[in-house]
């Protein structure tokens, strides 16, 4: 199982749930949500470990028990695994994502086709 993130400059992220490998890959599920006004002042690392959190108790269900990747263009979001004295809520934040055992995979936006398309906005008219 891996999940793809995106958060791009909208107040909103989007996940990408896939299963399998190059042309065997496929979706499972998408999703999406906004940021409340408070997450909007976060630090792109907050939004992002916000949006893995989110993400992984969004797809429990799927990700429970299972061995699970986690692809983000953002590396920082590496760190904050490894960091000995995080914030507090990245702290809480770090332990519910490190309860999950993912590997978390660095992505550059480039490589990542689906999130590049999961980035951009959608004409809904």
């Amino acid at each position: 199982m891996e999940l793809k993130l995106t958060r791009r400059k909208w107040p909103l992220f989007r996940i990408a749930l896939t299963q399998g490998e190059g042309p065997e890959e496929h979706v499972i599920e998408y999703a999406s949500r906004l940021l409340i006004p408070e997450e909007r002042n976060y630090s792109t690392t907050e939004r992002e470990a916000l949006t893995v959190v989110w993400a992984v108790e969004k797809f429990r269900g799927y990700v429970e028990n299972q061995e699970i990747i986690i692809a983000s263009h953002h590396q920082p979001l590496k760190w904050l695994m490894s960091i000995k004295s995080p914030s507090s809520f990245l702290a809480r934040w770090a332990l519910q994502i490190q309860s999950f055992n993912p590997k978390i995979e660095y992505m550059p936006g480039k490589a990542n086709v689906l999130e590049y398309m999961l980035s951009k906005p959608t004409n809904l008219n």
